[in-house]
């Protein structure tokens, strides 16, 4: 039988650099904008900090609701047909799942115990003081 003759190894080929395929930023560019961000995100985080300390200030003393905060924010940034849409589905998503009749049934416990007197245990109208800036949910019905 003949012999076989084994194929030659071939050397490796060198690995290709990227910027020898298509053009690249330089590092000095990319190291600029790493930095750049590193300090945005900084800036970001004490804008955060601060618009916290607001909402906490809010939420212990003038009876702001964090979660729904959130939801006016996240509407508010929508365009009005979109902020629409969204409120009819999360309306069709309470009912479909059985949660309308519930909150209905809870918004009316909040009236009535608010409704049982306008006057406060202390003899102060709820229009005074700190809560002259709650608005009364209207009595389900």
């Amino acid at each position: 039988m003949a012999k076989t003759k084994k194929p030659k190894e071939q050397p490796a080929p060198e690995p290709v650099k990227p910027s020898e395929v298509m053009k690249m930023p330089s590092g000095r560019v990319l190291k600029s904008l790493i930095s750049s961000g590193a300090k945005a995100d900084e800036q970001i985080a004490e804008i955060r900090g601060g618009y916290g300390a607001e909402v906490k200030k809010g939420t212990e003393n003038q009876n702001v609701h964090k979660g729904a905060l959130a939801w006016l924010r996240k509407l508010s940034k929508m365009s009005t047909s979109r902020a629409a849409e969204q409120l009819l589905h999360f309306e069709h998503g309470l009912e479909v799942i059985g949660l309308r009749e519930k909150l209905d049934a809870q918004l009316k416990l909040f009236a009535d115990s608010e409704g049982a007197g306008e006057d406060g245990e202390d003899g102060e109208s709820a229009s005074e003081g700190d809560d002259a800036n709650v608005t009364r949910f209207p009595a389900a019905g």
